[in-house]
């Protein structure tokens, strides 16, 4: 499977590989906002390789939680790479397209003009949110 895909996205394997040697001999790898990854004891290469995807997809959450906040939202938790937002029953369908555009729009500036798509999962007033393990978060 890796081989596979080592094959389809051959940029993309090089730059792992670059990112890698660049911490192992030494080096530092910082975010677009500082975050920043040295050497440890016993690091692998995996670990290495994910810092800055996963740094980069905590940016993006943190700007769009902010922008989420400053235009009014009720974000009621951050839950892995998604956030929880509490909205009127009256009015939800404009407020979710707004919450989507500014999710995207916190992306593309992480990222210095990626775009990142999202989706969204309705929990509707007396459902409950359940997680991809099962996992209730309560009542709504």
């Amino acid at each position: 499977m890796i081989t596979s895909n080592q094959e389809a996205y051959p940029h993309f394997w090089k730059w792992r590989e670059a990112v890698v040697d660049e911490v192992m001999s030494g080096g530092t790898l910082s975010t677009r906002y500082g975050w920043q990854r040295k050497m440890k004891p016993k690091d692998s290469a995996n670990s290495i390789a994910n810092f800055l995807v996963k740094a980069t997809g905590g940016e993006i959450l943190r700007a769009a939680v902010i922008a989420l906040e400053e235009a009014g939202h009720r974000v009621i938790a951050p839950i892995h790479d998604a956030v929880l937002v509490e909205m009127d029953e009256d009015g939800w369908r404009e407020e979710l397209a707004c919450i989507r555009t500014l999710m995207t729009e916190a992306a593309f500036v992480v990222t210095d003009g990626l775009n990142v798509s999202t989706d969204t999962e309705l929990v509707m007033p007396g459902e409950n949110y359940v997680d991809s393990r099962g996992a209730e978060l309560g009542v709504i």
